[in-house]
């Protein structure tokens, strides 16, 4: 029993000091990869770029990397744990460390973008689509991986605000993004109606007028 108890202990080493010797390395054509402690290829170069913040070590065992211009993460076998649609390499590091620690997590909303349609959602932690990607754009300092409770999107050139489940709260008829941002507050503060009246326009017919803190 205690010889194979050595045994497992001394592959566990042997595992997680293979994975510390994993490093980022570039190519000749500019594309990062992986490469062992014999620098040889362990997972081929085809990355646009990688974070050194977030890559493998004994206790991380994800990367982050980008590619197509968006960030996500790949495990120690260059698969993808979080696929690569995340705005920015801080965003896909906090990502990777949730799957990590729980991949079946769904507890994190990321903004992310869907390369074909160039359109804004938010996905879980393995990227999954949990808000479809709808929005023409995202205001970065007040979504839910900024700590908030909802998201201010951009629909149609207008600005509103959305709830966990992806419910507009705000309907999207604020011209400034900071008017978005006040009337969100105004409604999770239960402010009275009328308390605040917004300069706004219809995305659908171009004319202006003035809304509350919900949009109407």
């Amino acid at each position: 029993m205690t010889k194979k108890l050595l045994t497992l202990f001394a592959l566990l080493l042997l595992a997680m000091s293979l994975q510390a010797e994993l490093r980022a390395a570039r190519d000749k054509n500019g594309k990062w990869g992986f490469a062992d402690e014999n620098s040889r290829w362990a997972i081929q170069p085809q990355y646009d770029g990688v974070d050194p913040n977030n890559t493998f070590t004994p206790s991380r065992k994800f990367a982050a990397v980008k590619k197509n211009g968006l960030w996500g993460c790949i495990d120690e076998n260059g698969q993808m744990v979080t696929q690569a649609l995340l705005g920015d390499n801080t965003m896909a590091g906090a990502a990777g460390m949730e799957w990590q620690t729980d991949a079946s997590s769904s507890k994190g909303k990321y903004e992310a973008m869907d390369i074909r349609t160039r359109k804004w959602g938010f996905v879980n932690c393995r990227g999954n689509w949990v808000i479809k990607a709808v929005f023409d754009n995202v205001d970065k300092s007040c979504t839910f991986y900024a700590g908030k409770k909802y998201a201010i999107v951009q629909l149609k050139g207008a600005w509103g605000a959305i709830d966990g489940n992806g419910m507009l709260f705000v309907k999207p008829y604020m011209i400034e993004v900071d008017d978005a941002r006040d009337a969100a507050i105004q409604n999770t503060t239960f402010a009275p109606l009328g308390s605040k009246i917004y300069t706004a326009t219809d995305p659908d017919t171009h004319r202006f007028g003035f809304v509350n803190h919900k949009g109407n």
